[in-house]
């Protein structure tokens, strides 16, 4: 993958994790993610492997509320209150999905 090919992906992936799991959410587990890898992101070789997947946003997304939950079982509140609000954001996704509400 070109570097070209490679940046115009990166973008996908963000306007996909935006729109997917709402601007607010995605923001939280990238910067999440920035602080599980202490401010250095995710190497540019593992990235290229991620945004090869048939799913980037998704696995991004999860990696980041992974470490939202092992922050919060640290004892990091703020993380705990994000880590809740996304998930409860699921749940009520899942509720009206199945016609619960």
């Amino acid at each position: 993958m070109t570097d070209e090919v490679f940046n115009k992906r990166i973008c996908e992936i963000e306007e996909s994790g935006k729109a997917r799991f709402g601007e607010d959410n995605w923001k939280t587990c990238m910067e999440a993610i920035r602080r599980g890898t202490n401010n250095a992101g995710i190497p540019i070789d593992n990235m290229r492997q991620i945004a090869s997947t048939t799913d980037p946003a998704h696995l991004l997304f999860t990696a980041g509320k992974e470490i939202l939950l092992n922050e919060s079982d640290n004892g990091n509140r703020e993380s705990e209150i994000r880590y809740n609000a996304i998930r409860n954001e699921e749940r009520e996704a899942h509720k009206r999905l199945r016609g619960r509400r």
